[in-house]
């Protein structure tokens, strides 16, 4: 089985997420299924790193402003590509924001898609957009999108579930 993570806010000098990610890789390769990681680079171009759990492919992203030097990929077409040519199994998303059409990708070609929810909108919205802005009620809406676009929703904590259980996700 071929599963490919795709995450932005991913970077060597990141911790969690990157931490995360690599864990999750080698403990699907343990189990026998083939781990793709794909995730931003400053580079202009696409390029495949061979690991001991599989492989990253670094997409060319752009640097998101006030963000301590995250990037973000920008170009969903060109990772729409990037999936029917790899033919994942499942794919795993981790970004709640700028990714989450990959979940409609994973539905239009049968594939199983989880969206893991690292962290809230709200509080992203909140960092990010003017104050004043009704964060939560923009977040349950997207929530509510979300959670249609993606077979499962995995929050990594109780701070991350409480968006999706005060929408009545089920998911």
């Amino acid at each position: 089985m071929r599963i490919v993570q795709v995450a932005n806010f991913y970077s060597q000098a990141s911790g969690g997420l990157r931490t995360t990610m690599e864990a999750l890789a080698e403990g699907y390769h343990s189990a026998g299924h083939e781990a793709v990681i794909i995730v931003p680079t400053e580079g202009r171009r696409i390029a495949t790193e061979a690991c001991d759990w599989g492989s990253v492919i670094r997409v060319p992203s752009r640097a998101i402003p006030r963000s301590g030097g995250y990037r973000a990929i920008t170009d969903v077409d060109m990772l729409c590509a990037i999936l029917d040519d790899l033919r994942p199994d499942a794919v795993e998303v981790a970004d709640r924001l700028t990714l989450r059409p990959l979940g409609w990708w994973a539905s239009a070609t049968g594939i199983p898609a989880v969206m893991w929810a690292h962290e809230r909108v709200d509080g992203v919205l909140r960092a990010f957009t003017p104050p004043g802005l009704p964060h939560r009620i923009l977040a349950d809406m997207w929530n509510r999108s979300t959670m249609h676009r993606f077979d499962s929703i995995v929050a990594t904590t109780g701070f991350a579930a409480e968006e999706f259980e005060r929408i009545g996700a089920r998911n």
